[in-house]
């Protein structure tokens, strides 16, 4: 079966400068060097900038309890928008620095090779302004399950994975996964250097 959910999410954020460290040009004595007591003479800055922030999110998922033995696989789709509403963040009157739109883009799916294994393949797209991520990869997940003389089967999922971040980095990751937790460890290579 299919399941599409939506998401809203809202909140306040506040950005304050502190004054007391900063340094300017006004305040520059040519015998003394900077001068703390000179006044600065900037009127246009202001302490505080509070705004609020929209986000708006939607997944789509095609068998979402992975019932394998209807269907060998189960798939997800989703996007969202962070930053709907555009909050002007300008700590500068008569100044307009409105944070941009982002989008993110999420997919993949799960397919069952056989009662022990499975593999899951995903994207991930981040496009805000002219900046953009691309991550893909994999992952493989070991169903190391035990059947006791009750009856009771203990599940204990292995995982390991793949991705590579598009002109960044890899990343590996290792986990455990039973039905009341995950446990998991990732960890970047970068590709290219740092200048």
């Amino acid at each position: 079966h299919n399941i599409l959910i939506f998401g809203l999410q809202g909140g306040f954020y506040q950005k304050q400068l502190d004054f007391t460290n900063l340094e300017w040009g006004n305040q520059y004595n040519p015998y003394l060097g900077f001068d703390p007591t000179k006044d600065p003479g900037e009127t246009l800055i202001l302490p505080t900038s509070t705004n609020a922030d929209f986000n708006f999110g939607m997944t789509w998922f095609l068998n979402n309890d992975k019932n394998y033995s209807v269907k060998k696989f189960s798939a997800y789709s989703g996007v969202a928008l962070y930053h709907i509403n555009r909050p002007d963040e300008s700590l500068i009157s008569n100044y307009e620095s409105k944070l941009p739109l982002m989008i993110k883009y999420h997919g993949g799916f799960e397919y069952h090779i056989n009662h022990r294994f499975n593999i899951s393949p995903s994207v991930l797209f981040l496009l805000q302004n002219e900046n953009q991520q691309f991550n893909f990869g994999t992952y493989l997940t070991y169903d190391a399950y035990e059947r006791h003389g009750n009856g009771l089967v203990h599940h204990l999922n292995l995982i390991g994975g793949a991705w590579y971040r598009l002109d960044d980095s890899f990343i590996v990751m290792f986990g455990l996964e039973n039905p009341y937790y995950t446990l998991g460890f990732s960890y970047d290579l970068n590709s290219t250097q740092i200048r």
